[in-house]
């Protein structure tokens, strides 16, 4: 095996896997599965079979989600988050573009909140329902309920809305209710108390709160500014020069790589796409570049570009192997613990503690780090 992993030498097709300032996409083209518990279910566009919903799993346009007895928290960019309750069903119809920033989204039954913290008016949302179309006007929170009797309640507890139906459009506002019957409004605008009556109000006040929690001092660019709170819980920053602040994470063993610990998941849009089962993973490998040193192992530096995988692949006729890119774009190696980020040689050496390796019929596991070729088979 050592002089086939020795020479894995065939590069796979860049645009694919290396995205940066020329992809076809924005970084908001993916929405985040960002909390699941219980029963979470996705239906990928133009496919019949479900698979289950993960946290940190993609969600792209056409994707149907179900919650049946589960809830879920769906990332969609800009600060902005679509909690689902129990027995919630959805599709993603638009998710941003580069030539339209629109995000779009049918609930066709279940309880939703759309927690919007800033809209600019070229990025607008609109939810649909069987009965009404919503067009949220203003960054705020928003609650819907689509019942089966074909009636939508719509409650406004901060911002701004309008709702439209067969009977025309009317503008909601902050402590304002009203409710709709196959697309005709039953009253007026009604004010309410905004109090939490049940279990899913309490749990949507709590992962505002998590969410909203801001630390006095930011090491992320702004544009990532959401994934702030998710890094300082499971890590720490250090200034390493010439990169600044870079973000090291706790509790990991002397194992562990990037890109390790997850499976890869095929979109048509962007090709083979990392799924990381770590918590704080989404952020880590879809942005930024990962580096390693001696005294503290593995660190992250930030950038602002997303990617399905920031990583270099390789390919025999048997195998798959990949390493994560370095800063400089060059597959980073890791020898007889000194770590090359720009590697002189052609070929990638395979004792790298850098490389994942696995057989070509495992590309697809659940969890490559159960199935990854152990490193001491590859010296053999």
């Amino acid at each position: 095996m050592k002089k086939i992993i020795g020479s894995l030498t065939v590069f796979l097709i860049a645009s694919s896997f290396l995205l940066g300032q020329d992809a076809a996409y924005t970084q908001h083209t993916f929405a985040r599965l960002s909390y699941a518990i219980g029963n979470i279910y996705i239906q990928r566009a133009q496919d019949l079979g479900y698979e289950e919903g993960m946290i940190n799993m993609p969600i792209t346009e056409g994707d149907h989600l179900s919650t049946e007895e589960g809830r879920a928290e769906i990332y969609i960019g800009n600060s902005s988050y679509i909690r689902l309750d129990h027995r919630t069903e959805l599709d993603f119809i638009s998710l941003p573009k580069r030539d339209r920033n629109l995000t779009q989204v049918r609930i066709w039954a279940g309880r939703a909140y759309i927690s919007v913290r800033d809209l600019f008016e070229e990025a607008p949302i609109e939810i649909h329902t069987p009965d009404i179309s919503i067009y949220i006007l203003e960054s705020g929170l928003y609650r819907l309920d689509v019942h089966e009797n074909g009636e939508t309640e719509i409650q406004v507890f901060q911002g701004m809305l309008e709702a439209a139906g067969e009977s025309g459009s009317l503008l909601i506002k902050e402590s304002q209710r009203i409710a709709a019957v196959k697309g005709h409004f039953t009253s007026r605008p009604l004010r309410f108390m905004a109090l939490a009556e049940d279990t899913f109000d309490r749990w949507n006040d709590y992962r505002e709160v998590l969410i909203q929690k801001r630390l006095t001092q930011s090491y992320l660019p702004a544009e990532l500014g959401d994934f702030e709170y998710e890094l300082a819980t499971y890590g720490e920053w250090v200034y390493i020069p010439p990169y600044g602040h870079v973000w090291v994470p706790g509790g990991l063993g002397s194992a562990w790589r990037p890109y390790h610990h997850g499976r890869w998941l095929w979109y048509p849009i962007c090709g083979w796409t990392w799924l990381p089962y770590e918590p704080w993973g989404w952020v880590t490998s879809h942005y930024g570049r990962w580096h390693w040193r001696l005294e503290i192992g593995w660190y992250w530096i930030p950038t602002t570009h997303w990617g399905p995988g920031w990583v270099h692949w390789y390919a025999d006729f048997n195998y798959w192997g990949w390493a994560p890119l370095s800063y400089h774009d060059h597959p980073g190696v890791i020898i007889n613990n000194i770590y090359y980020d720009r590697y002189p040689g052609r070929d990638y050496p395979h004792n790298s503690r850098a490389l994942t390796v696995v057989t070509k019929n495992q590309l697809t596991a659940k969890d490559i780090s159960k199935v990854a070729v152990r490193r001491e088979s590859l010296d053999k």
